[in-house]
């Protein structure tokens, strides 16, 4: 064999070694501390994720109830007007139907008057 392969494996073996040894306890440390910021990184991210979601919820829901609300008013107005114009019909209906009753009784009164007239003409012809 190449004795510069045998120096250079001989070498990666014993950095492994010392390195193992010297270096296993910080880098495992290091390793774990990466870990947990990463957890608590990804932990914040899905905190502030759902947080959003429920702000985008709650618009929704308040863009829902102010259209039900201008649908409302909007409706609660027509009906409004729609009661205004056949309150106005109902009661110009009523005054004709209260004039044509008054007319009704004048014509009445006044052919009773006629023939109670008639009638005491006739008496006194008897």
């Amino acid at each position: 064999m190449n004795p510069t392969i045998l120096r250079v494996a001989a070498g990666a073996g014993i950095g492994y070694f010392v390195i193992k040894k010297f270096f296993r306890k910080p880098l495992r440390r290091l390793v774990v501390c990466t870990a947990k910021g990463a957890l608590n990184l990804a932990d914040g991210v899905e905190s502030t994720g759902q947080a959003v979601t429920r702000g985008w919820h709650n618009i929704i829901e308040e863009a829902k109830t102010e259209i039900e609300k201008k649908k409302d008013s909007r409706v609660m107005r027509e009906a409004g007007s729609m009661v205004e114009k056949a309150s106005s019909s109902v009661a110009g209906y009523m005054h004709k139907t209260a004039e044509t009753i008054e007319n009704l009784a004048d014509q009445l009164e006044y052919r009773d008057k006629e023939t109670s007239e008639d009638d005491s003409e006739d008496d006194r012809e008897k």
